[in-house]
């Protein structure tokens, strides 16, 4: 089973009513398809400060790429930012994008153009909270992950990872509480839970453990943990474990009953 983690944000978000904006965006680089997704993010980003939404997203976006020492972390990281971002701007039809050309050099100059729905939130409660602690931002292929959680606050949890292909399609699975292995109770305040070794009562069968292995031949591959504190034992009905179906179920729920943790971590090769 895949596994990934590691650094503290939180996501805030809650449906409550939308404002619709026109506005545009820019990037520069040499790959097209990937400028393009550059000039959309930034975008989307205009769209939250037009709608006079504070800039969450982009905020966690600039910490995560503070780190120069891991590239490929920051990639991850950006692209999580950029799918949280898509759970607040909604796009209505579909972007225009305007490309030029610099002369000098390979560069390219496109500029994205959207109209949007940008969902305004209600205020976090500040606090509910959990720490999760006894993660690495690197395991070797065969290593076992391991994590404590514990909550300031009675709260329920649950544990998703995503692979190394951050896009809103890929696949991914529920942790914890998944129907085979762990029972969903509430998790007690101050008290510190260790998984995947939980106590007794949690446990179904056997204890669990969960070891980092990698799927391609990549140096180091990437996967995205999140865990999210509830208030009250909402389930994940979706039908699917993607990215964009995870984000979906997320933003449904109020901001003021839920806490996100999220971190992705490196896995290389033993």
């Amino acid at each position: 089973m895949i596994l990934s983690l590691l650094l503290s944000v939180t996501v805030e978000a809650q449906r409550a009513k939308t404002v619709r904006v026109k506005v545009t965006g820019s990037a520069v680089g040499t790959d097209v398809v990937q400028t393009k997704r550059n000039a959309l993010y930034d975008a989307k980003r205009n769209a939250l400060l037009e709608a006079g939404v504070d800039e969450t997203v982009t905020t966690m976006t600039t910490i995560m790429l503070g780190d120069k020492q891991n590239p490929t972390l920051q990639s991850a990281a950006t692209e999580v930012s950029m799918l949280m971002l898509d759970g607040k701007v909604r796009l209505v039809g579909e972007p225009k994008y305007e490309t030029s050309a610099h002369i000098n050099d390979n560069l390219l100059t496109i500029t994205c153009h959207i109209k949007a729905d940008v969902v305004m939130e209600e205020q976090v409660d500040e606090t509910f909270r959990i720490k999760v602690e006894g993660l690495r931002t690197t395991y070797r292929e065969g290593e076992q992950v391991e994590m404590s959680i514990t909550p300031f606050s009675d709260c329920w949890v649950r544990i998703f990872w995503f692979d190394h292909a951050t896009s809103s399609a890929v696949e991914g699975d529920m942790l914890f509480p998944d129907r085979l292995h762990y029972n969903d109770l509430m998790l007690n305040k101050e008290r510190t839970y260790n998984f995947p070794a939980m106590p007794g009562e949690f446990v179904k069968g056997n204890p669990q453990k969960l070891e980092a292995f990698k799927q391609t031949d990549q140096m180091m591959e990437t996967n995205i943990l999140f865990v999210v504190a509830l208030k009250t034992p909402i389930p994940y009905n979706p039908d699917s474990f993607s990215y964009e179906k995870f984000i979906d179920w997320l933003i449904e729920i109020p901001a003021n009953q839920r806490f996100v943790y999220w971190m992705p971590i490196g896995i290389v090769e033993k």
